[in-house]
């Protein structure tokens, strides 16, 4: 009698091309999603190392002495011994401090580091490399314990502090500075103190502070 009559959709070759082209850019974003996400997790990585090099990564004073001198202020020079007279006044012509690396810094180049001396004269900056602050060639800087020749100041490349057990001596001169026209290179007076800021090359700063004890009549060598 009456004849159903039934509709059947057709897909057409648009429709087609169309769904083809969504699952493609929704597998474009997907991989896009992806790779951001890696980046951003590599960066943060990179980051969180970075900010822990910066706060850990740091050199810190073992021992701290000063050598004692009769200092001659008319002629600006050292005389060698400890006799004072009229012209000359006791003072510290040089600083030795022992260092080590922080518990849980990595290796730490000396030879990349700068120092920052804040101190009654001024203030002076200069590179652990500087000749004539710090002069190797006369022994001024050693390694007092060393397990892997990591410290010998022969090598090229540079003094690495790579184990809590290395001990290296570093000696300012306290009457060659002056390098920036800031310090009046004077040698420490009796009662004085200094601020050294030692930077490393992750950027973690390290501050030692040094104080001359009130007298330093009779003394050779004194503690800061």
């Amino acid at each position: 009698m009456f004849e159903e009559r039934t509709e059947r959709g057709q897909v057409g070759i648009g429709t087609l091309i169309v769904f083809i082209a969504m699952v493609l850019v929704a597998a474009i974003a997907a991989g896009v999603l992806i790779n951001t996400a890696g980046f951003l997790q590599t960066q943060s990585e990179q980051t969180g190392q970075q900010s822990s090099a910066q706060v850990t990564d740091r050199l810190e004073p073992v021992s701290k002495t000063g050598n004692v001198s009769a200092y001659d202020y008319n002629n600006n020079s050292i005389r060698g011994s400890v006799a004072v007279n009229n012209d000359t006044s006791l003072a510290v012509d040089n600083v030795s401090m022992v260092v080590q690396k922080s518990p849980g810094a990595s290796d730490i180049n000396m030879s990349a580091t700068t120092f920052e001396l804040i101190g009654p004269d001024g203030t002076d900056r200069f590179a652990f490399t500087n000749g004539t602050a710090i002069n190797k060639t006369r022994g001024d800087v050693r390694s007092l314990q060393d397990d892997d020749n990591s410290l010998n100041t022969t090598r090229d490349a540079g003094l690495i502090l790579n184990s809590r057990t290395d001990r290296l001596v570093v000696t300012i001169n306290m009457t060659a500075l002056d390098q920036n026209g800031a310090y009046d290179n004077d040698p420490l007076e009796p009662g004085e103190t200094l601020t050294l800021r030692v930077n490393t090359e992750s950027g973690a700063t390290s501050i030692i502070r040094i104080q001359v004890p009130q007298s330093l009549n009779g003394e050779k060598s004194v503690e800061l």
